[in-house]
């Protein structure tokens, strides 16, 4: 009996300790509680102009496969649903609300089918911007049309409403993308409408049912300070367009009125050329200076002084008749490695100014037929950037590795080479047969020229094997040893 009752007081004696403990336990947890309530986060304490500023490196800028204005995982949308600073933040940020992407066919139609809706949503979007400058995006084909998004099922999106959003902001428009592929351009009124500050605009249409149309003006006729035209179509539409205003121009050439159009164009990107072209003359264009996806058909009638960058698709010799008919000051030239015959015995006209050369999809032959005639690369003193891209085949790598090794004293800095396929870098190779201790694998050597400072990519696109953490060069080597 004695020692149940000493052991009962044993325990409520431990009873007394422990909530003693857990009271003491409590008050610290109530103070680090007011403690932390008290901190301020260190985003807190950003200037709001700072927040903001993140806020708009975190949202997308252009061309973004969605519809922002009804999805709220849009990035300036989830952006308000942090915290009420941040929403405040934001709402009072016009910039960040100032570029819109609409795919008309990604909203229900039982919402689209509500008069005013869709505007509704679109015109609070858009308010909140001020007077910012607007980049806008409207995808809204026909049925069966589109820019690849999304099939289209359900009817298009009526063209008078679309007008009536595009001609509500008109004066706030800096860039504008209308894809409105199978449908008549007519009904934005594109013609009539204001827009003083668009620079950059952008049409999906289609020229076969636009060629027919008769326009009562230009389409962005009263856009003063368009410079940048984007077609999507199959030819140039014959509807009144700015052409004498625009300075770059992309889209699909079907013959040579774009350069008697168009005579200020310093940018052409042809993204498609229609076959056999012909002109009764040479057409002269004096400020052209980039012309990317040049059809031989097209260079065989032009005569451009003044031209810097091509990107040429030849399929006949027309590569030497015009550039000895235009003496221009070329740095970059892009071409095809299956047409070596056509653009070789061009290399000694352009080695004087000629920095950057871009050979794509040469084969194994092609590739032999270079390394042995060593001419394409020596001809070209000023030559800063080599590349070779999608390689199909094998590759003798030593005359690159002596080649590269040539040009140590020498403006080249960039060497890029790419296989379709994982290229096998292991072969031992001696620069100096003479002298065992300068043996080492092909990447080792291009990763010694890679840590003296020349920038170079050799692998597939998804792999570099030239890794600059493997050898010096030796000390003994000189660039006119090499080669």
């Amino acid at each position: 009996m004695t020692n149940l009752r000493a052991r009962l007081a044993e325990l409520d004696v431990e009873i007394v300790e422990q909530e003693r403990i857990l009271y003491q336990l409590k008050q610290n947890r109530i103070a680090l509680q007011r403690e932390l309530n008290a901190t301020v986060f260190p985003v807190a304490t950003l200037p709001l102009e700072i927040v903001a500023e993140i806020f708009l490196h975190y949202t997308p800028h252009f061309h973004k496969p969605y519809a922002p204005v009804f999805y709220p995982s849009a990035p300036s949308v989830a952006i308000t649903g942090v915290c009420r600073a941040w929403r405040d933040i934001a709402l009072a940020t016009p910039s960040l609300w100032s570029t819109l992407d609409v795919d008309f066919d990604l909203i229900p139609p039982h919402v689209v089918s509500v008069p005013g809706l869709v505007e509704g949503f679109i015109y609070r979007w858009l308010d909140r911007t001020g007077t910012c400058p607007l980049s806008l995006v409207f995808d809204a084909p026909a049925r069966g049309h589109g820019s690849g998004r999304l099939m289209r099922y359900q009817e298009p999106f009526p063209l008078s409403r679309l007008r009536s959003v595009i001609h509500r902001y008109s004066d706030q428009v800096h860039s504008l993308e209308v894809d409105i592929c199978g449908r008549d351009i007519r009904a934005l009124g594109l013609d009539w409408a204001e827009f003083p500050l668009l620079r950059r605009a952008t049409l999906f249409c289609d020229h076969n049912r636009d060629s027919t149309l008769s326009l009562p003006g230009c389409v962005f006729g009263n856009a003063p300070r368009i410079h940048h035209l984007t077609l999507r179509s199959s030819g140039i539409p014959t509807f009144p367009l700015p052409w004498p205003r625009l300075t770059e121009f992309e889209g699909p050439i079907s013959d040579l009125q774009l350069f008697v159009l168009a005579p200020n164009l310093t940018r052409v990107t042809c993204s498609h050329a229609a076959g056999d072209i012909e002109s009764a003359t040479v057409i002269s264009h004096p400020n052209l200076v980039s012309f990317t996806g040049a059809h031989s058909d097209m260079i065989r009638y032009l005569t451009l002084p003044a031209l810097q960058y091509l990107g040429l698709y030849p399929t006949t010799n027309s590569l030497v008749p015009f550039l000895k008919r235009s003496s221009p000051p070329l740095l970059s030239l892009s071409v095809p490695g299956y047409s070596f015959a056509e653009w070789y015995p061009s290399m000694h006209l352009i080695g004087r100014t000629l920095q950057i050369l871009t050979i794509y999809h040469p084969s194994a032959d092609i590739m032999s037929h270079i390394c042995r005639l060593h001419t394409p690369f020596h001809a070209l003193p000023n030559l800063r950037s080599l590349t070779l891209s999608r390689v199909a085949g094998g590759v003798d790598l030593s005359f690159f590795v002596r080649f590269l090794y040539s040009r140590l004293d020498k403006p080249l800095h960039t060497f890029r080479l790419t296989w379709e396929s994982s290229p096998f870098l292991d072969g031992k190779y001696r620069t100096n047969p003479d002298d065992e201790r300068t043996g080492d694998t092909i990447s080792g050597h291009l990763a010694a020229l890679s840590r003296v400072g020349m920038n170079i990519y050799l692998g597939t696109n998804e792999k570099n094997y030239a890794s600059p953490n493997v050898l010096c060069i030796p000390k003994h080597l000189h660039a006119t040893d090499a080669f």
